[in-house]
């Protein structure tokens, strides 16, 4: 509404319920002024609110459109450089696993997930500095959260390296029984030796390496009996008789390795109560490995597989009541409180044990 006086302008108290002139200080009230007036006035109060607003926001954008053109060249280079290098930081942390974790699928996962994010940031980033949109912020902050929580596996995983295994590759062992077999390659998580058997992890081993190295093993001497899967072998060695068994695990590409050395056969077959109580079987050469007055446990070597099982029957009709199981190789039966077990081992051996309660 104009003032009658000035043309003016005028504006309206709430309190007095009049309008007022600016200007002139004239007063209009309310009940002087039409229907059609008061709706004309309302009009004009929005259309200038919208006028206002489109005005702030065009003056926002071409501020923030200087700000962008403003930027020196050696800004946008400097700004394409960092880019590139976090981009090269985040292929790093995707593709090391392959070099040295590739055991630890976790950790490449992780990698892959921390790239992906890291890309989601800096094109948020970029897009947040050429629009000012609040929401590529919010984005952006949320996935440098995200990030900066997956950074902690990784620092779990450096602070437990030792239990998790060295980097760094040992040497493979050139004396011992480790020394009978060839070097599987990888890294060597651990490894225990002793004069009668020889064990070790050995980590980083692809399904190729896995194969050449059983073809190793082999060419080695390690071919008589020979029990061979997809991811195990079992062999003797053709000389020395000694065992090794060896494990594959897809999971984690690694591989168990043992070696057992063979069992010296220079005893004569026991004498006693205890060893009476079975029939005698026929054998070139044993080992005695416990012997008292309740129990005896012999190994006997050069027997083949029929003759074990000859030397089972044999038992059975001496009166030793059991079960024989032929998965295993496996007897036990009982007698008159004596209790006997038979195995039959690759490499030619039979274990005996014979044990008596009552004793």
């Amino acid at each position: 509404m104009n003032c009658k006086n000035c043309n003016a302008v005028m504006k309206i108290d709430q309190e007095r319920k009049v309008f007022v002139c600016p200007y002139c200080d004239s007063v209009e009230p309310f009940d002087n002024v039409s229907k059609d007036e008061l709706q004309g006035m309302l009009h004009k109060a929005i259309r200038d609110v919208r006028k206002e607003s489109l005005k702030e926001a065009k003056e926002t954008i071409a501020r923030e459109n200087a700000n962008l053109k403003g930027r020196s060249r050696s800004q946008k280079i400097k700004d394409a450089v960092i880019f590139g290098l976090q981009i090269l930081f985040c292929l790093f942390l995707a593709f090391c696993c392959t070099g040295f974790f590739v055991d630890y699928q976790f950790l490449a996962l992780i990698s892959l997930i921390q790239l992906i994010l890291m890309i989601v940031i800096l094109t948020m980033k970029r897009k947040w500095l050429k629009t000012g949109k609040l929401k590529f912020q919010k984005i952006k902050t949320g996935c440098t959260i995200a990030v900066v929580v997956l950074i902690i596996p990784w620092i779990f995983f450096l602070v437990n390296a030792d239990e998790y295994g060295t980097l760094e590759k040992e040497p493979w062992p050139t004396q011992g029984l480790g020394s009978t077999l060839p070097d599987p390659g990888g890294r060597i998580r651990y490894q225990d030796s002793s004069s009668v058997s020889f064990s070790a992890s050995v980590r980083h081993i692809s399904k190729n390496s896995y194969d050449a190295f059983i073809k190793a093993c082999q060419e080695a001497g390690y071919n008589v009996d020979v029990e061979a899967g997809d991811e195990e072998f079992v062999a003797y060695h053709e000389e020395t008789d000694n065992k090794v068994s060896v494990r594959y695990y897809k999971y984690d590409r690694s591989l168990r390795v043992k070696v057992e050395k063979a069992i010296t056969m220079t005893d004569a077959w026991p004498s006693g109560e205890v060893a009476a109580l079975i029939p005698k079987p026929e054998l070139e050469k044993c080992h005695v490995q416990q012997m008292n007055q309740s129990c005896i446990e012999v190994y006997v070597g050069d027997m083949t597989h029929d003759e074990f099982l000859q030397y089972v029957t044999t038992c059975q009709e001496a009166g030793f009541d059991g079960s024989y199981y032929s998965q295993n190789d496996y007897f036990y039966g009982n007698k008159d409180g004596a209790s006997l077990t038979l195995e039959f081992h690759r490499g030619r051996i039979m274990f005996i044990r014979v044990y008596v309660s009552s004793y």
